[in-house]
């Protein structure tokens, strides 16, 4: 196996990680100041670049579906799909979003209802602003994290499968060289960036998922939060996660997935029928119409304001770059399920149905949290204020009917 190990690609991340966790402990806040401003510093002037290369790739993806060239299968126009459709789509939403719309389903829709930009225009808190909350909040979880994911999808999957190039994301550059394969040298650091734009990335969703865990944790069963629990966790997510892929996509990976959407769809049915459905479902509907008819103007909002707050740099172009992180490898993950599909029925199930999974789930659970604070039942913002949206989820479940039943779903 050592054999076959490209070691340039497994170098340049663990060189690079080493020598940010050794800056970071020599002096940890100094560094952390100087990360900040060189990302506020790179996204103030470069993120509107992030944003329309965003759109771009959504408008490539609506164009793509619509063509005659979506009708090309994956593998030629004999192959045959590996994966029914119900399993296709359970793994791409699972290692899509995953962890982080539990984090964010209810936290995020409330944050920018209640405290929106100045560069918005609406009052916090008013019905203007609840929509437009979550209008972006779509945004940031819906069609265009998910077309970063299938544009490199559609790109090395076809020179996998069709151009018979190898299985890696430097393969699909073969198009800049009229279908010649790359140099070996350049391929090996290209995908060694990849490489490690993802462990950065996966290092942020775990350390988001810890914090929710650990928070779980305490509000669940009473144990105490903190570095030792954190410690745990990370070691028991990394060992689940490394036993499901030992044991390979179409047993461990498959069968997680499968279930944690079934989770998903009961908890979403749940909610709905304990909470203000009605509510849900006209704010769900109106945001949507609205996420939709402004998507181009949400999708490039940058906050052109000398000395403001920065709220694109922070929320849209940060987690437009943070999905970017992932982007090739999760394309490349993608097209491990692609063959036998055809490029119309890639964008189906891997941007179109997680888009509309998410648009449900930000509207219910944003929607249950949101009908909270306006209906005076609970001050779900100060809460949010004071425990951070670590702790948001599991408080929330204190104003459904066997709050601890469906906690230990959640966290499960």
């Amino acid at each position: 196996m050592l054999k076959k190990l490209r070691m340039v690609p497994v170098a340049i991340p663990l060189v690079i990680m080493g020598a940010i966790i050794i800056l970071s402990f020599i002096s940890g806040e100094q560094f952390i100041t100087i990360m900040k401003n060189f990302f506020v510093g790179l996204m103030s002037g470069f993120g509107w670049i992030v944003l329309l290369v965003v759109l771009a790739m959504v408008i490539f993806l609506i164009v793509l579906f619509v063509h005659p060239i979506g009708s090309i299968k994956f593998g030629g126009p004999d192959a045959k799909p590996k994966y029914k459709t119900w399993m296709w789509f359970a793994i791409s939403l699972c290692a899509g979003i995953g962890s982080g719309i539990v984090f964010w389903g209810a936290t995020e829709p409330l944050m920018h209802a209640f405290d929106p930009p100045a560069e918005a225009a609406v009052v916090a808190g008013s019905t203007e602003a609840i929509i437009w909350g979550m209008s972006k909040s779509f945004l940031h979880w819906c069609l265009s994290p998910y077309a970063i994911y299938v544009v490199p999808g559609v790109v090395i999957g076809y020179a996998y499968y069709n151009m018979h190039k190898s299985y890696s994301v430097s393969s699909g550059l073969v198009y800049l060289r009229d279908g010649n394969d790359l140099n070996p040298k350049l391929q090996n650091v290209i995908d060694g960036f990849t490489m490690f734009a993802l462990v950065g990335g996966v290092a942020g969703s775990l350390g988001y998922t810890i914090l929710q865990m650990g928070s779980s944790m305490e509000s669940v069963f009473g144990l105490a939060t903190g570095p030792m629990m954190w410690t745990i966790l990370a070691l028991g997510i990394i060992a689940f996660y490394t036993i499901s892929s030992a044991t390979g996509l179409n047993k461990g990976l498959a069968w997680v997935s499968d279930k944690n959407a079934w989770i998903y769809l009961v908890l979403l049915v749940f909610m709905l029928i304990v909470g203000p459905a009605s509510y849900i479902a006209n704010l769900t509907t109106q945001s949507t119409g609205y996420y939709l008819s402004n998507f181009v103007e949400l999708a490039t909002f940058t906050s052109p304001v000398i000395g403001g707050e920065q709220w694109a740099q922070w929320w849209d172009e940060y987690w437009m770059v943070d999905w970017m992180s992932f982007g090739p490898l999760m394309g490349l993950f993608f097209v491990k399920l692609a063959h036998g599909r055809t490029i119309r029925e890639f964008i189906v199930v891997n941007l179109f149905m997680p888009a509309l999974f998410g648009i449900i789930w930000f509207g219910v659970f944003g929607g249950f949290a949101i009908h909270l604070q306006i209906a005076g039942v609970a001050d779900m913002v100060s809460f949010l204020n004071e425990f951070g949206p670590e702790a948001f989820m599991m408080n929330l479940f204190n104003y459904v009917p066997g709050t601890l039943i469906v906690q230990i779903v959640m966290l499960i």
